[in-house]
């Protein structure tokens, strides 16, 4: 699956930065998103350095009660949205768009969130 490739490269440095932006993530050329995404793919590496990848689960949006469901972004299809959890923890969020990976940061308002990108 393209999150289980993405997290893998991220955490062990298979790509640089730029590398992992030209694999996996939405193609655009919107400079604020390239460089958005150039800012927080070395966080989430620093992240992954600390976890064991083969522990997070991966769940549709869709697959999470209703409670869980904190994602307020109106633009997009919550068939897109991913979860990640580690130790029954939500991780991250993703959001996947033309089998790209559109943004894995979210920002929180509240009890909800929003997809940065």
């Amino acid at each position: 699956m393209l999150i289980n490739r993405f997290l893998l490269n991220v955490k062990n440095d298979s790509l640089d930065t730029k590398g992992i932006i030209e694999s996996f993530m939405y193609k655009t050329n919107d400079s604020n998103y390239l460089k958005f995404q150039e800012i927080y793919i070395p966080f989430l590496k620093r992240e992954l350095r600390k976890i064991d990848i083969d522990k997070i689960s991966i769940k549709t949006y869709r697959q999470l009660p209703t409670e869980r469901r904190t994602i307020i972004d109106q633009s997009v299809d919550d068939k897109q949205i991913y979860v990640l959890f580690y130790n029954d923890t939500i991780f991250h969020n993703v959001l996947i768009e033309d089998n790209r990976i559109r943004s894995f940061t979210t920002m929180t308002f509240g009890k909800n969130k929003t997809f940065m990108y």
